[in-house]
């Protein structure tokens, strides 16, 4: 995950860059993916992490008092990096799946105009 969370948010980004020259909304739609990410990335950093490194160290006989709170805390901000990270991930290939739009049709030639009434 030290490697992988980085990169993802260096390609979400670049992704969200890219689509947003050829699709406004695309475009936002994929970066507001990288938003979802980067908080994802902050909660693991800034929560999970800490609580992981804390637990690596317990044994059965020694368990702090509050380790069912630790634990709870753990598995709260795990569950809405879960969400985030899905609310991400759709916003992403909503954005993806978004057609170019006019502007790439019109730089490629291949706008098409229909005229209602003609069955076109």
């Amino acid at each position: 995950m030290s490697v992988l969370m980085p990169v993802t948010l260096l390609a979400t980004l670049v992704a969200g860059a890219l689509t947003y020259k050829r699709n406004r909304l695309a475009g936002l739609l994929v970066l507001m993916g990288f938003v979802c990410v980067a908080v994802a990335t902050a909660i693991t950093l800034i929560v999970n992490v800490p609580i992981d490194e804390m637990m690596a160290g317990w044994t059965a006989s020694t368990l702090p008092v509050d380790w069912m709170q630790i634990r709870d805390r753990w598995e709260a901000y795990h569950t809405a990096r879960t969400f985030v990270t899905l609310g991400g991930l759709a916003a992403t290939l909503a954005g993806s799946l978004l057609p170019a739009g006019r502007i790439e049709a019109e730089r490629r030639g291949t706008t098409s105009r229909v005229v209602p009434g003609r069955g076109d």
